[in-house]
């Protein structure tokens, strides 16, 4: 037998303290059980931290996303693939597409794009690109800043010209000798020289394509490397103040005069994170909830445990009950042992889901951020839990007989 049969005269803090080394020396002399029991709390803990944590990163990474780009900007792309079997429509000049911004006056500027892939060579370096086509614009529509040299200018529509996105450099860099501006690259069968280097960009998920891993040419060079290159998507700035429904529906409207094959359809940043947002909350609901479910079948472990404690120290509550311990001595005393388990387990799975978060950063290339509200958020269910589950064991030991239980073995 450990401890003090008899804790109501001690002081309150006095009385906690030693409840707590009494259920730390019960558990420590059942380590095998108390193991088990902690992997389930631990399990279920992290499987709540980890999937709210990792839904926090993604909209603070979103949010990241557009500050240098900012919200008040509208993407379109195409409304409809192309279906097999059809014949294809004239392709639309990119002139009509930038003619948008006289024809809505909520839009103040406009970035056609068209996109491709080519096999990039540079010294013996090899590789496969996004390429994209764009007007000088793009550059203060999507926020993008230069490491080296320039990027496009009107002078370049037409001219063998490229601007290398960070990561595409990085890729054709060999012997340490990464291209420089001046310097030639063949994209495809086409020699492009490098006027610019972007400085490292941030993937930005509502954009067409990854700029960072991109060669951006001049949209009138784009059919150099792809011949039936046509506009695949327009980004739009707005003007201040502009109500970005009603500049979607009027850019939609003149995109569909273009004729067949212009159609786009066009929304807004700010609708777009929404949508982004909305889809990141329900997943993550879905794994927290299934967090959850794993979380009582760790409380259900602590029941065991629990209840294997009070089935093998009878012995000990009935001398306890004999010296003195009241009903409510013998409950608190099996409670404390629940709170132990599961606050340790508790902790336990914080760390393995912040562990967990920081691995899916790492891998994701996200930067690592921690909800700071959900951690003793999650403590809190994980203790609520363990004492849920230690409520029952606790109120059986406290109803044993002390007769009975004296006569028992331990």
């Amino acid at each position: 037998m450990t401890g003090t049969p008899v804790f109501r005269d001690a002081t309150v803090l006095g009385g906690c303290l030693e409840l707590l080394a009494d259920a730390v020396t019960v558990l420590v002399r059942r380590r095998q059980r108390t193991v088990l029991a902690l992997l389930g709390v631990a399990v279920g803990t992290a499987a709540v931290v980890a999937p709210v944590n990792i839904g926090h990163m993604a909209r603070m990474d979103l949010v990241r996303q557009f500050r240098g780009m900012g919200i008040d900007v509208l993407i379109a792309s195409p409304a409809t693939q192309p279906q097999p079997g059809h014949a294809e429509s004239r392709p639309v000049p990119a002139e009509a597409f930038l003619r948008v911004r006289d024809a809505v006056p909520a839009v103040t500027a406009a970035a056609p794009l068209a996109q491709g892939s080519g096999t990039v060579v540079f010294r013996g370096q090899t590789f496969l690109a996004s390429v994209t086509g764009a007007t000088p614009h793009l550059a203060a529509l999507a926020g993008l800043k230069m490491a080296d040299g320039r990027f496009l200018s009107p002078l370049d529509e037409g001219a063998a010209v490229a601007v290398l996105g960070h990561d595409a450099a990085a890729e054709l860099a060999g012997n340490g000798q990464a291209p420089a501006v001046g310097d030639l690259v063949r994209v495809d069968d086409a020699m492009m020289q490098v006027v610019g280097l972007l400085a490292e960009t941030p993937r930005n998920t509502l954009l067409p394509t990854d700029l960072g891993r991109s060669v951006i040419v001049p949209l009138g060079s784009v059919k150099r490397i792809r011949p039936s290159a046509g506009i695949d998507g327009v980004l739009m700035k707005m003007a201040d103040g502009a109500d970005e429904h009603v500049a979607g529906r009027a850019a939609e409207a003149y995109f569909a005069s273009l004729g067949q094959g212009a159609e786009m359809r066009v929304e807004s940043a700010r609708q777009l994170i929404d949508s982004m947002r909305s889809q990141m909350k329900t997943v993550a609901g879905m794994i927290a909830a299934l967090g959850g479910v794993a979380l009582v079948v760790g409380g259900v472990g602590v029941m065991n445990v629990m209840l294997m404690s009070v089935l093998e120290r009878r012995q000990e509550v009935g001398l306890r009950m004999a010296v003195g311990a009241t009903r409510r001595d013998v409950t608190l005393m099996f409670l404390a042992e629940a709170v132990v388990l599961s606050g340790l387990g508790a902790l336990c799975g914080l760390g393995i889901g912040l562990a967990a978060c920081g691995l899916y950063a790492v891998i994701a290339g996200m930067t690592l951020a921690v909800s700071v509200a959900v951690l003793p958020l999650a403590l809190a269910v994980a203790l609520a839990v363990g004492v849920a589950a230690g409520i029952y064991p606790a109120l059986a030991a406290s109803r044993l007989d002390p007769v009975v239980a004296l006569r028992a073995g331990g």
